[in-house]
């Protein structure tokens, strides 16, 4: 993302104040363009990975110990630095800012950096997932290719589960029959995430809203924890964010074009 705002986020990110008694938003630091700065202000939960796992926004602070699965490290990212997620490393989180029973929307990055694509491994890359409370989960998985007796069965893809709450469908969006070679190793993907009753919506780079249902609003008070992470391959992921209301693909334009 060679684009003038990273580097003025980026440089922000070291002179964020740290006085507890005043809490300022990261989004009143972080952006200058007004339309940046009002829709990163309604962000409710915000990790950034530089050089630690806690969030900088949003969450109960965390000993770094608790946070963890696996070591933490990090890379080069889309903003400053993204964190590493290999070996099923991920970053824990407790969730008492994300309440699926009201409208929202989850915004990342994600950068493949040693996928395996030459041929099928059935690898399971785990990107984010969420604990409801025992009672159900969601999140977005990469699924590689997976081959039987020497037939492909199954396309390398990415898609958004949610199953297991009480008395709703087990709903997947695919997000396409396969991914394409934008998803070589190296690059930059933006997922959003939407969420409205029993509706689930996904984009990826800012294309059209592939939506989902559960067939019921989910009951329960809100998730207890969100997992960040959990990818087998070395993989990137930055600046994710819960959102307080679901994005609408003008929000989707401005983060791609951070």
């Amino acid at each position: 993302m060679p684009r003038a705002l990273t580097y003025v986020l980026a440089a922000a990110l070291i002179a964020m104040p740290a006085r507890a008694d005043e809490p300022v938003h990261p989004a009143d630091v972080y952006a200058q363009d007004p339309v940046v700065r009002e829709l990163l202000s309604d962000v409710v939960f915000w990790a950034n990975f530089e050089g630690t796992p806690e969030p900088v926004w949003g969450a109960p602070h965390v000993e770094r110990d608790q946070a963890l699965d696996g070591e933490f490290a990090t890379a080069p990212g889309i903003v400053g630095q993204a964190f590493v997620s290999e070996g099923r490393s991920r970053c824990r989180y407790p969730a008492a800012d994300l309440d699926l029973t009201r409208p929202g929307g989850i915004s990342f990055w994600v950068c493949p950096v040693a996928w395996d694509r030459s041929e099928p491994t059935g690898i399971r890359n785990n990107l984010f997932g969420t604990n409801y409370d025992n009672q159900g989960y969601f999140g977005v998985n990469r699924m590689a290719a997976v081959a039987e007796g020497g037939r492909q069965v199954q396309n390398d893809m990415l898609y958004l589960y949610a199953e297991n709450f009480p008395g709703a469908n087990r709903t997947y969006i695919q997000l396409g029959d396969t991914l394409g070679p934008e998803w070589e190793n190296g690059i930059w993907h933006l997922i959003v995430v939407n969420w409205k009753g029993s509706h689930f919506e996904v984009s990826v780079d800012g294309g059209g809203l592939k939506s989902g249902d559960l067939g019921v609003a989910i009951d329960p008070t809100g998730v207890s924890e969100i997992l960040v992470g959990g990818c087998q391959e070395r993989t990137l992921i930055d600046e994710f964010m819960v959102h307080r209301t679901p994005l609408t693909a003008a929000d989707i334009s401005v983060l791609c074009a951070l």
